[in-house]
C-alpha cells in the first residue's frame, strides 16, 4: 500500500527507525510489470498463469546484494558505508530445467540443468522487472551517490540480461523436479 510505504520511508528518514531498518529481507512486495513491456508471445504464455497472479516479487535488503554465490558478494567499499539493494525473483517462470541421467550406474551424480531464463519470456520479464527497480530507485530520496551495480554503463538489453545471468540466484523454495498438476 502506498501510504504505508510513505510511511515507512518518512520514518526512517527522521528516526532511523521502522520497517526499512529490518535486517535481510525485511520487506516483499509482488506486483505486475505493463503488459506493454511483453512481446505478444510472452503475454500469451504468462496468460497461463491466474489472473491475479502477480509475476514478480520485490525483495529488500538492508546491504549489498551482488548474487549469493559467497558471502564476499555482499562486501563492497568501505565498512563505514550504508548499502541498500532490491532483488526481483520472477513469480511465474516460464523456463524449464531438467534432470538426466550421466551414466547407467545408480551411484552417478546426475545432470541438472536448470534451465534458468532459457524462455524468452522470462528474459522480457527480468529485463522489465531490472529497468522498474532503476525507476524505482530515481525516486527514492535516500538515495546517495551513483548506482553501484552494474553501474551505469550497463543499459541496452543484452547488456542487462547478461548483467542478470552472471548474479542469478535461486530462492531457495524449491519443491521438486516434476511438473505437478
Amino acid at each position: 500500500d502506498l501510504n504505508a510505504s510513505k510511511e515507512a520511508l518518512e520514518e526512517y528518514k527522521n528516526e532511523r527507525q521502522g520497517p526499512l531498518t529490518s535486517p535481510g529481507f525485511g520487506l516483499l512486495g509482488f506486483g505486475d510489470l505493463p503488459e506493454s513491456e511483453f512481446s505478444q508471445s510472452t503475454r500469451h504464455a504468462l496468460s497461463a498463469f491466474p489472473s491475479d497472479w502477480p509475476s514478480v516479487e520485490y525483495l529488500s535488503i538492508d546491504g549489498y546484494l551482488d548474487g549469493w554465490h559467497s558471502a564476499a558478494d555482499q562486501l563492497a567499499g568501505n565498512s563505514s558505508q550504508e548499502w541498500a539493494s532490491i532483488g526481483l525473483a520472477l513469480v511465474s517462470p516460464l523456463s524449464r530445467g531438467n534432470i538426466s541421467i550421466s551414466s547407467p550406474s545408480a551411484e552417478a551424480v546426475p545432470l541438472i540443468n536448470m534451465g534458468y531464463l532459457t524462455h524468452p519470456g522470462d528474459q522480457e520479464v527480468a529485463i522489465a522487472g531490472f529497468k522498474r527497480l532503476r525507476e524505482t530507485w530515481a525516486h527514492i530520496n535516500v538515495t546517495i551517490g551513483d548506482e553501484h551495480l552494474p553501474g551505469s554503463s550497463i543499459q541496452t538489453d543484452d547488456e542487462i540480461i547478461e548483467f542478470i545471468r552472471s548474479t542469478l540466484v535461486p530462492v531457495y523454495h524449491a519443491a521438486g523436479t516434476c511438473a505437478m498438476g
